[in-house]
């Protein structure tokens, strides 16, 4: 299946969900080796070019059982800033059901920024695809996560 079409607004106006794009590569290959994303994601590569990133976002949009969204800040200017990626994985429809992934800029932590991202993809999750369960993990470590996930 071709990488979808979807995008998603937060009810705040401020954040879009879109599909991956080339766009972004460059900067979908920083955060994913940053040291402070790797602190908490440690099967990370500590190398992981444009080109690699590339590479996972066309071998993701074939697979049915991903759907991935890049954050994406709305600016005053009308242009929007890359903040993150998000979507789903081991998406299942016989039992209406998926996982969700979160990984947002570290120089976007703390600012509400991975709560709407979260709830702009639950909301769609639950009342647009009809989903029954999502999930989602973080380690210990991970106490700003911990203690968000205790509010959803």
């Amino acid at each position: 299946m071709p990488q979808h079409q979807i995008s998603l607004t937060s009810p705040t106006g401020h954040l879009k969900l879109i599909p991956p794009n080339g766009g972004d590569d460059e900067a979908v290959a920083v955060l994913r080796t940053h040291s402070i994303t790797r602190r908490y994601l440690q099967f990370l590569p500590e190398r992981f070019s444009a080109d690699d990133a590339r590479i996972r976002r066309e071998k993701l949009a074939e697979d049915e059982r991903w759907m991935s969204f890049h954050a994406h800040l709305q600016n005053g200017d009308g242009t929007t800033t890359f903040v993150g990626m998000t979507g789903l994985y081991d998406i299942d429809l016989v039992h209406d059901s998926c996982t969700i992934g979160i990984l947002i800029s570290p120089e976007y932590h703390r600012g509400g920024i991975a709560t709407e991202v979260l709830y702009t993809l639950l909301n769609f999750v639950f009342e647009d695809m009809k989903m029954h369960r999502a999930k989602f993990e973080t380690g210990a470590d991970n106490v700003m996560m911990s203690v968000r996930q205790q509010r959803l």
